[in-house]
């Protein structure tokens, strides 16, 4: 907007009498002595309002229908417009009104006694426009969640009073302006989830009262600078994770013992966890995955007493785990898979009673797994898959009333498949494949009546294949190949509905394919192949349309392949 038309009232109600006759008397407010200039700045916020809402499409200015021009007044009656105590427009709180248009038709100038905006959650697109700058008595900006454009303006340093600045979710590039350095009183900044490039400047570090500083999912490099650490001593919550930042964790974090949150994830950090971190006795969650970092678990890990999540995945760790892990008996979430882990683990996790999640696949980790290792009555998923864990399943899975995923697959892992394990009846996921484990199927899978992914294969199992199979009516991939399984397919496996692929090739089953494989019309791939099947294809297996892959080689099969043009006969 022009910043020459707000000061030029004669002009501006001679231009807008036509549309808004109740401003028509502006162009008096000058030359009468009793027209205050309170009253003269309130008709400009008017205007300016009014103004910004004819910008907007037509969706949006009905969303604002009670801003009219008949002389109402915009502290009684304005959505989202509140007043100060001089009657001057102090609030503007349009967040979640569906709102498109332009900051750029908004004549900031005109509203300097605004100390609130929050415009967040909406539709806003285009520049941020210099001239916010005018808004001097500003304490709280949240222009979040719109499609913003182009970099921060270095008027943005102007807003000296600002202490929540939120630009959050929308497509801002540009580096983060040196002007931010002069806003002191900031507690909250959060710049997330834009395209904002170039280092974190050092000045960041003068920002003292900050709380909250986030800066995640942009292009930000360089390496983390120490400042934050150093100087931030208020700092509560620290969000740097999808960017491309470099070089080593400071060990100067170990100087923000107030923090709770800390987020360096989906970098290229690299050196060591600093021991200092053990300094943080408030932190509450330490997500660190998919970086760079090497060497050891430092010992002091275990101070950590308020720890709730702790993610190393997919880093170039090693080592043993610390046996003081065991401290953090708060821990809901270890998440340590993709590394060079070795030794024990789950016996130093004994005390950690309120574990949810454990992730620790991917590792070397060697452990006889039959031990007792704690009892989780939170324990929701665990991904044991891909160590050398080895001994027996232990009875006590059983007792894991809430898991509802286990992976074990490619270990060590003997002996049969405990009964008990139908404790846990709330399973969606078991992968037990690639181990060693021996004797049937047993019955008990009929108790998981919510379980959508069952994987025995690649073991020694023998035996039937249960007619009780049938009760898993929510399955959705079935996996029991390469093992020794013999007997007929059970007709039961029909009742599976919403199987999408079935493998039991590599056995020894006998009999007829069932006709009712032919009703399961969700299935796409199925390989019987490589065992001793014998008789005709049933036709039932033509109708199904969603069949993409079928694979009966090496039996004693007959009849038509339906055309297929994916069938491995």
């Amino acid at each position: 907007m022009d910043k020459h038309f707000c000061s030029q009232f004669m002009f501006l109600g001679l231009l807008l009498t036509p549309f808004f006759p109740k401003l028509a008397p502006l162009h008096f407010t000058t030359l009468r002595p009793n027209a205050t200039a309170r009253e003269v700045a309130h008709e400009n916020e008017v205007v300016a309002l009014l103004k910004w809402k004819a910008s907007l499409d037509v969706n949006s200015q009905s969303l604002l229908s009670s801003w009219d021009s008949n002389g109402s007044n915009p502290c009684n009656t304005w959505i989202g417009i509140r007043c100060n105590k001089a009657g001057r427009v102090g609030y503007v709180e349009l967040s979640d009104f569906g709102l498109r248009g332009r900051l750029h038709d908004l004549d900031f100038s005109s509203l300097n006694h605004v100390v609130y905006l929050d415009m967040s959650n909406n539709s806003l697109y285009g520049t941020i426009p210099s001239n916010i700058g005018n808004l001097s008595k500003l304490y709280y900006l949240d222009l979040a969640l719109n499609f913003l454009l182009g970099p921060i303006p270095p008027e943005i340093g102007l807003l000296t009073n600002v202490w929540d600045f939120s630009l959050d979710h929308n497509n801002i590039t540009g580096s983060i302006p040196q002007q931010i350095g002069l806003l002191r009183k900031l507690v909250t900044f959060d710049l997330g989830f834009n395209y904002i490039t170039g280092i974190i400047p050092s000045f960041i570090g003068n920002l003292t009262h900050l709380h909250f500083l986030a800066l995640p999912n942009n292009g930000l490099s360089g390496c983390i600078p120490s400042t934050i650490f150093s100087n931030l001593t208020n700092l509560q919550y620290l969000y740097l994770y999808s960017n491309q930042l470099s070089g080593p964790i400071p060990g100067e974090v170990g100087m923000v013992r107030s923090l709770w949150d800390l987020e360096l994830a989906d970098n290229h950090l690299t050196g060591q966890i600093p021991a200092s971190i053990g300094n943080l006795s408030n932190l509450i969650d330490l997500i660190l995955r998919v970086n760079q970092l090497s060497g050891l678990i430092p010992e002091e890990i275990g101070k950590l007493h308020s720890m709730l999540d702790l993610e190393l995945g997919a880093n170039n760790l090693e080592g043993n785990i610390p046996s003081s892990i065991g401290n953090l008996g708060r821990l809901e979430y270890l998440s340590l898979y993709d590394n060079k882990f070795t030794g024990k683990i789950l016996s130093s996790l004994k005390n950690c009673t309120r574990l949810y999640r454990i992730d620790l696949r991917s590792n070397e980790f060697s452990e006889n797994i039959s031990q007792n290792f704690g009892m989780y009555s939170n324990l929701n998923y665990i991904d044991l898959s891909d160590n050398s864990f080895y001994g027996e399943l232990s009875v006590t899975w059983g007792h894991c009333r809430n898991l509802t995923g286990f992976k074990a697959s490619n270990n060590n892992l003997s002996g049969k498949i405990p009964d008990e394990i139908g404790g846990a009846s709330q399973l969606e996921v078991l992968d037990l494949s690639s181990n060693r484990l021996t004797g049937r199927i047993p019955q008990i899978f009929v108790k998981f009546i919510s379980l959508l992914d069952l994987r025995l294969n690649n073991n020694k199992l023998s035996g039937d294949i249960p007619s009780t199979i049938g009760k898993l009516s929510k399955l959705l991939h079935l996996n029991l190949a390469e093992n020794n399984l013999s007997g007929p397919i059970p007709p039961e496996i029909g009742e599976c509905k919403e199987l999408l692929d079935s493998n039991l090739s590599q056995n020894a089953l006998n009999g007829k394919i069932p006709f009712q494989i032919g009703e399961m019309n969700s299935l796409e791939t199925l390989d019987l192949s490589h065992n001793m099947l014998i008789g005709e294809l049933p036709q039932q297996l033509g109708e199904l349309k969603s069949f993409q892959i079928m694979n009966f080689s090496h039996n004693e099969l007959s009849g038509s392949h339906f055309g297929k043009p994916h069938l491995m006969p």
